[in-house]
């Protein structure tokens, strides 16, 4: 049983490996996406899923986009954002300017500046390289971008970080987009391994079953 046992163990592990794969390729096109890895992590008698993500550590693929408000970050870092009860982090730059006058993320998330939410008025506005933000009346805040050792998903394209540390040299680039860090024919081929692999599992366990079904009937047999 221990044998059927290790089959299936791993089976798990290859079902939670494809599921990051899947994942990967499902946020392709998403803009500012940070591609998952996921691997084995040996322990003393076993192995365990785990799953990281690679922090940016430069600006990576860059794509133009027609929105005014839409920011590429040229450098490593990550927006800050003020997001339900907490501070997280992104690349995606899709900004805008909400209903109460607040600049405003894709996500509904507040991107922050050293004091806080970002109020602009009129409809003339737009974010520097520095990322100086400047309305009708002049240079209203400035967005904050961190960096991180280490991130940990929260929602589609937002991460949390225990430590991070400040970018004092922001780079941005207005109208364009940091594209998603996914490698699709990377991740096909690696759906591909996944799938074999689990297949051959699967053929493993039905060869054990069989092989005890058989030693069962031969017992029976022999009594």
């Amino acid at each position: 049983m221990s044998s059927i046992d290790s089959i299936s163990q791993a089976m798990t592990r290859d079902m939670q490996h494809l599921a990051t794969v899947s994942h990967n390729i499902a946020n392709v096109n998403t803009p500012g996406y940070q591609q998952r890895v996921s691997f084995d992590q040996a322990l003393v008698q076993d192995a365990a899923y785990q799953e990281t993500i690679k922090p940016a550590t430069d600006s990576g693929p860059i794509r133009a986009s027609q929105r005014p408000l839409d920011l590429a970050i040229k450098t490593a870092g990550y927006f800050v954002l003020q997001y339900q009860n907490g501070v997280v982090l992104t690349r995606d730059g899709r900004f805008h300017i909400n209903a109460e006058g607040l600049l405003a993320h894709a996500s509904g998330a507040l991107p922050l500046s050293n004091d806080g939410p970002i109020r602009v008025s009129g409809t003339d506005v737009r974010v520097e390289q520095d990322g100086s933000v400047r309305d009708n009346t002049g240079i209203v805040g400035r967005i904050r971008l961190e960096t991180a050792p280490a991130l940990y998903p929260v929602a589609a394209g937002l991460y949390s970080a225990q430590a991070t540390e400040p970018v004092t040299q922001i780079q941005l680039q207005p109208q364009a987009l940091n594209a998603s860090t996914v490698n699709p024919g990377t991740e096909t081929v690696r759906m591909m391994e996944l799938s074999r692999h689990l297949q051959s599992l699967q053929k493993a366990a039905q060869t054990y079953d069989q092989m005890l079904q058989n030693g069962i009937n031969e017992l029976g047999k022999s009594k």
